[in-house]
């Protein structure tokens, strides 16, 4: 369990921490306490030395016991956050829970999604990014256009302005409203001109 969750704490962004702080600052709190625990068991590893230096077998079993069980409830909170997102945007249901860490890590850039539109999106691969109007920091983006996997590109009929969402399903719905708008628009102008 740690080695999960140290991944998922330590790489996520902070959008996923301030989410779930309290889980944040149990895990680190058990992060801290296994770590020095191995550190103790690298520098010698007889178990019996181990036990003894943390007070005995007994406190030592009681010690792992507290830590599994801590980090079992800030698994178990990870898995309703992550419900709680999906519920709220249900493309997610297409992303195991690493891949959709990563994107609500990433809050509103484009770029931490991206490699995971093909599977939130079937038509899509790629989205074209134009002039970022946040005065250059590189905190949000206009999305401008989407291609495919072939190579197709479509103009989306007004920019979707990852700024003005407040979480990566926020532009990612306006995406997908601006992928409808744009097929429709263009499906109407070739009925029309046919």
């Amino acid at each position: 369990r740690w080695v999960h969750l140290e991944g998922v704490f330590h790489s996520s962004g902070t959008d996923v921490q301030l989410s779930l702080a309290l889980e944040y600052q149990r895990f680190e709190a058990v992060d801290a306490e296994y770590l020095a625990l191995t550190r103790r068991a690298a520098r010698d590893p007889r178990l019996l030395e181990l036990a003894a230096e943390g007070g005995g077998a007994t406190a030592l079993r009681d010690q792992l016991d507290r830590m599994r069980s801590q980090l079992g409830r800030v698994q178990a909170a990870l898995a309703s956050f992550l419900e709680t997102q999906r519920e709220a945007f249900p493309r997610f249901y297409f992303l195991p829970d690493d891949d959709l860490l990563e994107v609500l890590g990433g809050g509103r850039l484009p770029a931490a999604a991206q490699r995971h539109l093909r599977s939130l999106f079937g038509g899509i691969a790629a989205v074209g990014i134009g002039d970022d109007e946040s005065g250059g920091d590189g905190s949000s983006a206009q999305i401008i256009s989407v291609s495919s996997v072939e190579g197709e590109q479509l103009q989306l009929l007004a920019a979707v302005d990852t700024a003005e969402a407040s979480s990566a399903h926020g532009w990612l719905s306006q995406l997908d409203g601006g992928v409808r708008e744009a097929l429709s628009g263009g499906l109407r102008a070739a009925i029309a001109a046919a």
